[in-house]
């Protein structure tokens, strides 16, 4: 009898024990399944803007790659387009910082309004930001940001009962085989600082192409 009962004694510890390691394994794999969530999180925010919600430049630098090499395996067009706000200074002067916030944000939305799933759209700076465009030509690239510029400059930002003009000056540099992203954003940036030095408000296009093609 003392034998059946320290068995059943013995079961029971068991039986408590099974209990007690299975909610615990269960509040384990909740919490790794927490902390992967908040780590997904984490990542998601050190690569997102938090203004405007757009990637960073961190994002930009880790997606642009894939693009680009897609573009060289496939000989896909692919065009980069970097827009830079124009006198975002004097608004946050006149206006208030939080004026400028808002004509980032309505920027922001106003060039999203008008690219495909495919495109990539970042804030790489304070007031830069940049288009990646896969199976786009340069001059169709031009295109696009032109309407795009039509549609800010046209519509002006409503702020507190006061309308303020907006507009930005872009450049535009084509993918050739070889180039590396490096390439590729400086021939862009070149391609914008022409357009600054024309008088702003405009989109120019990169003369840069593949210098293998380049006759002697």
């Amino acid at each position: 009898t003392s034998m059946l009962v320290l068995l059943a004694a013995i079961g029971f510890h068991l039986l408590s024990l099974r209990r007690t390691i299975k909610i615990k394994t269960a509040a384990l794999h909740s919490s790794v399944k927490k902390l992967e969530v908040a780590n997904k999180e984490l990542e998601r925010l050190a690569r997102t803007d938090p203004l405007t919600d757009l990637p960073n430049r961190l994002a930009f630098f880790e997606l642009a790659p894939r693009e680009i090499e897609r573009a060289r395996r496939y000989s896909r067009p692919l065009s980069l387009a970097i827009l830079d706000l124009d006198h975002f200074q004097s608004i946050n002067d006149q206006f208030g910082h939080h004026a400028g916030d808002t004509a980032l944000k309505h920027i922001t939305d106003t060039v999203t309004q008008q690219l495909r799933p495919s495109d990539l759209f970042e804030r790489i700076g304070g007031v830069e930001f940049s288009v990646l465009l896969p199976e786009t030509k340069p001059q169709e690239a031009a295109r696009l940001i032109e309407r795009i510029l039509e549609d800010v400059t046209r519509t002006h930002l409503e702020y507190e009962n006061k309308k303020i003009a907006l507009s930005f000056s872009a450049g535009i540099a084509e993918y050739y085989d070889g180039a590396t992203l490096d390439e590729l954003v400086r021939n862009a940036d070149l391609a914008l600082y022409e357009s600054k030095a024309q008088g702003r408000s405009q989109v120019s296009l990169s003369l840069i192409t593949n210098p293998a093609t380049k006759s002697f």
